[in-house]
């Protein structure tokens, strides 16, 4: 799953959602995977229907990793690869606030930078816990996690069927298996975005 700014190899602000398909080191063991079924048809939202007319619709099966991934395992990635992202070069990630603005200090390990901590030092970086998922990533940092985890990143069609059409087996209210939502948080927009 990710989020997309700008053209398909400039996004790092916006939270990302990579989803490792079919991963076969470390970090797999804790993600866990829905396997998705062949031809779930996705329509109706404007999403889907730019995606179908690029396309085409109906996927054949995969895997997609249950979750985002994690600072945690982002952070394995970088220790074990010596990564610096965009976002770290550059002083900082971009959010959208009316247009693309930069956020110095803001990079996967700090999501909201560097700011006053009550009773910490000035100029420490706010707790990010582990658990958290990993953003201010750019695709092709994206795509390295992903080779190192032994998976890929979904295609725009896998990416769109999961994440409109409610594919669980059992998935829960108000949710409906087989439906096709109008985004990924179901029939609004709510709890879509963090700092709403």
């Amino acid at each position: 799953m990710i989020a997309l700014e700008g053209d398909l190899k400039d996004f790092g602000a916006v939270a990302l959602a990579v989803a490792v398909l079919a991963a076969q080191v470390d970090v797999a063991e804790e993600l866990h995977f829905y396997v998705l079924e062949a031809g779930a048809a996705a329509g109706g939202a404007a999403a889907i229907a730019a995606v179908e007319a690029e396309f085409g619709s109906g996927v054949a099966a995969f895997e997609i990793a249950r979750t985002e991934t994690t600072v945690g395992q982002f952070r394995r990635f970088v220790q074990a690869t010596g990564m610096v992202t965009r976002a770290e070069r550059a002083g900082g990630g971009e959010v959208y606030e009316a247009g693309w603005t930069r956020k110095s200090g803001w990079v996967w390990s700090a999501p909201f930078g560097v700011r006053g901590v009550p009773g910490a030092a000035s100029g420490q970086r706010n707790p990010t816990h582990d658990d958290e998922p990993a953003v201010h990533i750019g695709f092709d940092e994206a795509q390295a996690f992903c080779r190192w985890a032994g998976g890929r990143l979904p295609s725009d069609v896998q990416w769109v069927s999961a994440a409109y059409t409610e594919q669980r087996d059992h998935p829960p209210a108000p949710f409906q298996r087989g439906k096709t939502y109008a985004f990924p948080t179901g029939d609004t927009p709510a709890g879509a975005q963090c700092l709403a």
